[in-house]
């Protein structure tokens, strides 16, 4: 994969241990997770950061690669304020999976058709609710699906909706596609990260 808000792939092997290593691009900065403790960015500078994530993922879904686990942790910000998309270690190729089976990711950024363990349904836009939670989070400082353990935050992301974004401080359309992204039914999501 190449795109410029992708942390490249360079190479991958065992070490003699057995333990599996990837070399990526170095990125001088911080994850996105270590970014907001430090500071709220701006409403533009979510936007940016989300849009520099959905365009590598548009490359990484265009040449039929799921990263699975999009999460603040694995975007990094360099120290210019451009975002990159990491840790490809479970991402699989291939659109949705052949069978209903455990789908790996993070639980609070589970899309709630991995959180269903619904493998077959598991595809590009498994991807988009999860950077759908991650500019929640961005815009509002708050989880979107929250819970004081995993059980609860599992259930929300299949039964409740989020708590509406405050309009005095985003715009009413930047709240409506953050919906969009964050939508139950795959029907109502975004189809393409590039449309997000």
């Amino acid at each position: 994969l190449d795109h410029p808000h992708l942390a490249s792939v360079y190479d991958a092997g065992k070490l003699p241990d057995g333990r599996a290593y990837l070399v990526t691009k170095f990125v001088p900065g911080e994850d996105l997770a270590a970014y907001q403790r430090r500071l709220r960015p701006s409403v533009p500078l979510a936007v940016k950061l989300v849009c520099d994530v959905a365009g590598a993922l548009a490359a990484a879904h265009e040449q039929g690669i799921l990263h699975g686990d999009v999460k603040p942790a694995n975007i990094l910000v360099s120290r210019e304020g451009d975002a990159y998309l990491t840790d490809f270690g479970l991402a699989r190729h291939g659109h949705a999976g052949s069978e209903a089976g455990p789908v790996g990711g993070t639980p609070a950024y589970m899309s709630p058709e991995q959180v269903a363990s619904e493998s077959h349904r598991v595809d590009a836009q498994s991807d988009i609710f999860s950077l759908g939670v991650v500019l929640y989070e961005l815009l509002s400082a708050r989880h979107p699906f929250p819970g004081r353990n995993r059980h609860e935050i599992l259930d929300r992301i299949l039964h409740a909706e989020p708590r509406p974004l405050s309009e005095s401080e985003i715009p009413a359309e930047l709240g409506r596609c953050c919906c969009r992204a964050l939508a139950k039914r795959k029907a109502d999501r975004y189809t393409t990260a590039k449309e997000f």
